[in-house]
């Protein structure tokens, strides 16, 4: 790590950074770099970019939308010549909080894959898994998303340090549950933050949580992936104590399963361990394996026939299905999933096209594939979606522009504020605040007037986009 440039940095953020809720880059090391040439010998990918490896560590909301710590994997493409897009990778469910990418899980290779195709790479770990502690709030949509919108806006604070280069571009992807938070983040994005995604493609996830999951699941099918639901009620009883406030997991699970479940919030095993201790239960004597037997009856019945049990809300608050994206958005998916019923796909689909979107679709990419079987196949077709929209940019035309030069006046502000250094028309300029709430969204020429006069007393971010280069600039009002 560059100690010396990265205090500086550090110290400028923690300076700025006025509200205490923002996200901040508290530290970053480069793992390792890798050659286009290893990556194509070890993860048998066409690469085109060699490849560095970031651990972060930074700030994100937790459930309880207070600050918490957070990791995460930065994996930028490496051409000193090209501006790359931004994408945000969401991992799935792993197995304890050590099997994340930025401890180098499994699928820290889909991240370095992905960014040696020519993007700038990113992937969470997520609230309670990695450095954060607690539990993790599975399938917690708000949780999911704040991590990876936040890392997003903290890598940029190493942009210039490590001559990383992004462009205006963002791609939002994720399996499993990694689909379950890239649907998640690119709703927050576009209607929470007013980010433009230019695509987004979740696969093979759990849009429909209170509908097609909670039918396939505790349904009268053999589901031999109990130790999910051991952990969604965790998630729940965490998230959403306003709704379960009066029920504890003993309430809601039979004791013999509230025991399991119990050891693993205590982490004292993890969720293969979990799982197996489900399956073994409810096969004794020939049982079959049926999760809803785990629950206690009124509970069931509840989930089932009652839509205002806690238990049914709280499993309706984490649906990602019921929005209308404005950006292209594809669903990927298999109809053989043995996890994730593929119903989850086509019911959102069905639902965001009655709601009026414009470009949302889903396929199935391999009808007799299950859901570990299902990766490769998703991954390919959603890395072709992608490309018929991605932009690699040159820096031939911005080299020899000062971006130190770029300033905004008067700071602090007034009425009205301009930016000087620019050298081009029809720049971009997008004002938010320190949390990343898009407040004004504007194209401007070189000499152009910015009126803020309707933005209250504060600090904010200016981000201009210009000749290919996205710079950050701070104003106060």
């Amino acid at each position: 790590m560059k100690k010396s440039k990265l205090f500086f940095i550090l110290f400028f953020v923690a300076c700025s950074l006025i509200n205490s809720n923002a996200q901040e880059l508290l530290s970053y090391e480069k793992l390792k770099s890798l050659t286009k040439e290893q990556i194509k010998a070890t993860y048998f990918v066409p690469a085109k970019y060699d490849v560095d490896i970031y651990k972060i560590i930074y700030t994100t909301k937790s459930v309880d939308m207070l600050p918490d710590t957070a990791s995460g994997i930065l994996c930028a493409a490496v051409d000193t010549n090209s501006v790359f897009p931004l994408m945000i990778y969401d991992h799935g469910t792993v197995n304890d909080r050590h099997d994340v990418p930025s401890e180098g899980s499994g699928e820290q290779s889909v991240v370095v894959g992905l960014a040696s195709l020519g993007y700038n790479c990113i992937a969470p770990d997520y609230i309670g898994l990695g450095i954060s502690k607690g539990v993790h709030p599975y399938i917690h949509p708000e949780t999911e998303a704040g991590a990876g919108i936040d890392l997003m806006f903290v890598v940029k604070n190493i942009e210039e340090v490590e001559k990383i280069h992004f462009n205006d571009q963002i791609f939002v992807t994720g399996y499993s549950q990694g689909g379950h938070a890239a649907m998640a983040t690119a709703r927050e994005m576009q209607d929470v933050n007013g980010i433009k995604v230019t695509a987004a493609v979740p696969m093979s996830g759990p849009y429909s949580i209170s509908g097609a999951m909670k039918n396939y699941t505790l349904g009268n099918e053999e589901y031999n992936f109990c130790g999910y639901i051991g952990s969604l009620m965790l998630s729940a009883k965490l998230a959403y104590p306003d709704l379960l406030n009066n029920l504890e997991i003993e309430d809601i699970f039979k004791p013999q399963y509230a025991i399991i479940v119990r050891k693993f919030e205590q982490e004292k095993i993890n969720l293969s361990e979990m799982n197996s201790g489900m399956v073994a239960l409810l096969s004794a004597n020939g049982g079959k394996v049926l999760p809803k037997r785990m629950f206690k009856q009124d509970i069931i019945n509840g989930i089932f026939n009652d839509e205002n049990h806690p238990v049914f809300k709280a499993l309706k608050s984490m649906d990602v299905c019921k929005w209308k994206p404005e950006m292209p958005l594809k669903m990927l998916y298999c109809k053989a999933d043995d996890q994730v019923t593929y119903r989850n796909s086509v019911y959102t689909d069905s639902l965001m096209n009655s709601m009026g979107a414009k470009s949302v679709s889903s396929q199935d990419v391999f009808s007799f594939a299950n859901h570990g079987q299902c990766v490769l196949p998703a991954i390919q077709k959603m890395i072709d979606f992608f490309k018929q929209y991605q932009h690699i940019g040159s820096l031939n035309s911005t080299k020899n522009m000062d971006v130190t030069g770029i300033n905004i006046y008067p700071n602090p502000a007034k009425e009205s504020i301009f930016i000087s250094g620019l050298v081009s028309d029809s720049n971009k300029v997008m004002i938010t605040g320190l949390e990343g709430e898009k407040l004004m969204s504007l194209t401007i020429d070189k000499n152009d007037k910015i009126d803020v006069s309707n933005l209250s007393h504060g600090v904010y971010l200016v981000i201009i986009t210009t000749k290919g280069k996205r710079i950050v600039r701070k104003i106060v009002k």
